[in-house]
């Protein structure tokens, strides 16, 4: 049981609606989770399970006329602070997020060091030459080659990791006390997804982090998570220690998704999809690697 002093975020039966004409359709159907402070909470489910749309609304950015939040509370820090009246105060200042691509969090035609330190002096009211100092400590920080060249360069002359590098030290310039991690790694190479695996890993336990890691894979989310939550059609399906739930998962859809990766090794067979599990016609022997 989680108490008050160690649960950074609480969400409670959370049910959100987005408009379709005239009618409502639920997405998130009583969604229920805590994010422990220093610890990575992974959410993990198919595209359309509501795992991203649960966090846009813990960061206040669901899009006002066509969404509704029609039950429950999302609540900050040991004040408890009320997300859905009060997220935009706590946005960029106490609770920061990393998308899944990272030119949608630059603007090409803007220097990159001068991206993160306009945030600096936004937020913390920095003067220039101090928020240019504080960036080159943080570009050294998220391991990018070259940081005072790096700051002068724009987002197309760098590679993919290192757009995402720079997003990160975004993310980390106000000193967030948690981050949102929506697919950080999607589109990126295997190489460079597991440089930043390792970098998300480091940053979380030098600064303290508490995060959520969204994604579609099982064992991305293994790797960084200490405990997961599984998601199916806007429902909490399962939920617990990384381990306990990935090692002995208990609900089929769950045994799905894990019989749909890819062995690391052995033989090659037709992998069942996570809807032939879920109605019974191909119950896997499923064993986590």
């Amino acid at each position: 049981m989680s108490t008050k002093s160690d649960v950074v975020l609480s969400v409670v039966g959370l049910t959100i609606s987005f408009r379709s004409g005239n009618d409502w359709n639920e997405v998130v159907r009583g969604v229920s989770f805590d994010v422990k402070r220093g610890q990575t909470l992974g959410i993990v489910g198919e595209s359309g399970s509501g795992k991203t749309v649960s966090s846009m609304a813990c960061m206040g950015l669901l899009p006002p006329k066509i969404s509704r939040v029609d039950k429950g509370s999302i609540t900050f820090g040991e004040d408890k602070v009320n997300l859905l009246e009060e997220a935009p105060a706590m946005r960029g200042h106490k609770i920061t997020m990393i998308f899944q691509e990272p030119m949608t969090s630059l603007n090409p035609s803007m220097r990159c060091g001068e991206q993160v330190a306009e945030s600096l002096r936004l937020h913390q009211g920095m003067s220039k030459p101090s928020a240019k100092d504080k960036v080159i400590e943080l570009f050294e920080e998220v391991e990018l080659p070259s940081p005072e060249i790096t700051y002068a360069k724009y987002p197309h002359e760098l590679s993919g990791g290192q757009k995402q590098r720079i997003v990160i030290a975004m993310a980390l310039a106000v000193n967030p006390e948690l981050v949102f991690a929506d697919e950080p790694t999607t589109a990126l190479d295997v190489t460079v997804q597991e440089s930043i695996l390792k970098l998300l890993a480091k940053l979380k336990e030098s600064r303290g982090l508490s995060m959520v890691f969204i994604s579609h894979d099982l064992r991305l989310v293994s790797r960084v998570s200490d405990e997961v939550v599984v998601m199916w059609k806007g429902k909490v399906m399962e939920k617990g220690p990384v381990e306990a739930v990935l090692k002995n998962p208990k609900e089929l859809y769950t045994q799905g998704l894990l019989a749909c990766e890819i062995p690391p090794s052995g033989p090659r067979t037709r992998l069942p999809t996570v809807h032939e599990t879920v109605d019974g016609k191909a119950i896997p022997d499923v064993t986590f690697q």
